[in-house]
């Protein structure tokens, strides 16, 4: 419904009778009983049939500007009521504005508020996740560890070797074989300690680094679709505030200074024009009787 349509309905003429007496206007005491609202109570229908009788709401297809007349007894009535069919206007076209705002931006805002808990859930998740490890950089303990067991295989390759040296040098026997030796067992022990922490059986750093990296995941899949939902938004918005409605007064209503009806020459000419016509045809029938007669 567009505010023409809109200033001619039942809604607007309600709006008028409820907020500046619409009825009590259209029955000023000074009014003749011919011009006036027959109904101090009058229905519906019969007030928007009286309403639209005395109030021209015209649009001009070529330049869109809608002309409102009103008119009443009174110039303050007819001023009363043009000003408050403007203000009625400007309501219609914010209610419009505002229902096509919301139809157009609710769903998205509801994707938003789930992409954002989405997030948070995530980023929650992986704040649990280091607390409970007690580890804040799961990925910088996983790359540590693998330093570490590089360094000791090599430091264990080079002890082997040095023993498969000595052992052809002196006897397996002597004080510095068997330090050597313990050396390579220790270097064998550590180095299988730390592989099984790494990747061994149970919980492991490796089966701890894929957990961690499956919520960064997570949370990196949330972030985008956040932006996403964000930014297909903003795009909303944009179209929908470029497809606002406004009412600019051209004009704003003026205060009547004379009244344009009864327009009173024009009634007694009439009367007087009806006068003469029904004498004329009375005469031409008298004078046809006695014509007759004769």
């Amino acid at each position: 419904m567009s505010v023409a349509d809109y200033m001619t309905s039942h809604d607007v003429v309600d709006a008028l009778r409820d907020q500046i007496g619409l009825v009590q206007m259209y029955r000023r005491p000074e009014v003749d009983a011919i011009s006036r609202l027959g109904s101090p109570n009058p229905t519906p229908e019969k007030l928007l049939k009286y309403y639209l009788a005395h109030t021209k709401v015209e649009i001009n297809s070529t330049t869109g500007i809608t002309v409102v007349q009103a008119r009443a007894f009174r110039p303050a009535d007819a001023y009363a009521i043009t000003t408050r069919l403007l203000a009625l206007g400007d309501l219609r076209i914010n209610s419009l504005n505002k229902r096509a705002y919301d139809d157009a931006i609710a769903s998205s805002e509801r994707q938003l508020a789930d992409a954002e808990n989405a997030l948070d859930k995530a980023q929650v998740d992986i704040s649990r996740f280091r607390a409970q490890q007690r580890d804040i950089d799961p990925q910088g303990t996983g790359q540590a560890q693998t330093t570490l067991i590089s360094q000791l295989t090599a430091d264990l390759v080079q002890a082997q070797a040095q023993l498969a040296s000595m052992g052809q040098a002196i006897s397996p026997s002597s004080p510095q074989y068997v330090a050597l030796r313990g050396r390579v067992q220790a270097l064998q022990a550590q180095v299988s300690a730390q592989s099984n922490r790494l990747a061994g059986s149970g919980t492991t750093i490796a089966s701890q680094l894929a957990s961690y990296n499956e919520l960064q995941l997570r949370q990196e899949f949330a972030s985008k679709r956040y932006e996403a939902v964000a930014s297909a938004l903003d795009r909303a918005r944009e179209q929908v505030m470029r497809k606002q409605l406004y009412l600019v007064r051209v004009v704003n209503p003026n205060m009547p200074v004379k009244s344009q009806y009864p327009q009173r020459l024009r009634i007694v000419g009439t009367i007087f024009l009806g006068l003469f016509v029904a004498y004329a045809i009375g005469w031409l029938i008298l004078a046809g009787v006695r014509e007759h007669e004769a």
